[in-house]
């Protein structure tokens, strides 16, 4: 059943304020600031995450059918850690992503990483990856904050210091989630495009065998849709397009053509990874029957093959 959303008593304003006032930013983007903390610590800012989660997730098709998308990963002994940025001139959250160190799972307790619910872990992650990285996940840009447009900017600017807190970390890692929304052949071929250029050296995010999803070959949940164009596999060859350098930022436009017929252009999210390299890796894909069937593409950033020119205002300028 899913829950209404109502606006009854929203957290206010300066009560989230008043529990960052008690936190130092690490880092800060055209006077945003980005902080870090679990949501044990500040249960009244971590309402308000909830919320703009679930309405955001919501628009999409997705969501967990509750006022509040918050989970048991979000508070407790497994609690992740939370990482906002905060407009301190007009009050408001203005981007989220929640994050736990891969380091705390090396030991085989993998319970306390969302992606274990969906992927089984090769070998060589667990040895080579897991100890050496962050799981990323639940990203939102609030799209109700005035300044939205620079979510995503600072909280790379927020990932960039948490390298350099955490000295050791190689590899970031999570899930990237396609909605029902999605015209069916537009989803699909945008995951055989993933699957096909950017392959990991080996399967290392293997999705477990009663979600396993395979783009073009399995029936879709819920109904067909109409006016679908798809995508063959001859599209799909070619990264860039013909004759262009194959950059980053020539696979952005060459995926957007292909997804212009179906009236979709790539995800936000999705789009600022490619952004990274055409080094990074995404691995098989789920269907996550708890957040509105939403298809989730595994995903691996080796840090050491983000591009110089991002490193150089991301990351190396803390």
């Amino acid at each position: 059943m899913i829950t209404k959303l109502t606006n009854n008593s929203p957290p206010a304003s300066s009560a989230i304020a008043d529990e960052l006032a008690d936190l130092t930013p690490i880092s800060t983007f055209r006077e945003l600031e980005v902080f870090r903390f679990s949501g044990n610590d500040c249960p009244v800012t971590l309402t308000e995450i909830g919320h703009i989660r679930e309405v955001a997730y919501r628009e999409r098709g997705a969501g967990r059918g509750l006022e509040y998308d918050l989970d048991d990963l979000d508070t407790g002994h497994n609690a992740y850690i939370q990482l906002i940025v905060w407009d301190p001139g007009e009050n408001q959250l203005v981007a989220l992503y929640r994050y736990q160190l891969g380091s705390r799972a090396a030991d085989g307790k993998t319970s306390c990483l969302r992606t274990s619910s969906l992927f089984d872990y090769s070998e060589t992650f667990k040895k080579e990856v897991l100890p050496y990285s962050l799981e990323l996940g639940r990203s939102v840009v609030n799209a109700s904050a005035r300044r939205s447009r620079l979510g995503f900017y600072a909280i790379w600017k927020g990932l960039g210091a948490l390298l350099h807190i955490h000295s050791n970390i190689r590899y970031f890692f999570g899930n990237v989630s396609l909605y029902k929304t999605m015209p069916p052949s537009a989803r699909d071929g945008l995951i055989r495009y993933l699957h096909r250029h950017y392959a990991p050296p080996e399967p290392m995010l293997i999705a477990k065998k009663q979600y396993r999803y395979n783009p073009g070959k399995e029936k879709m949940p819920g109904p067909v849709e109409t006016g679908d164009l798809g995508l063959n596999e001859t599209d799909l060859v070619y990264p860039v397009e013909p004759g262009e350098e194959d950059n980053p930022g020539n696979r952005i436009k060459r995926v957007n053509r292909l997804l212009k017929p179906n009236g979709e252009t790539l995800p936000a999210i999705l789009k600022s990874y490619m952004s990274l390299s055409n080094r990074i890796w995404f691995g098989e894909t789920t269907i996550d029957h708890n957040f509105g069937d939403a298809f989730e593409t595994g995903i691996i950033v080796p840090v050491q093959n983000i591009r110089h020119v991002i490193r150089k205002v991301f990351i190396d300028n803390h």
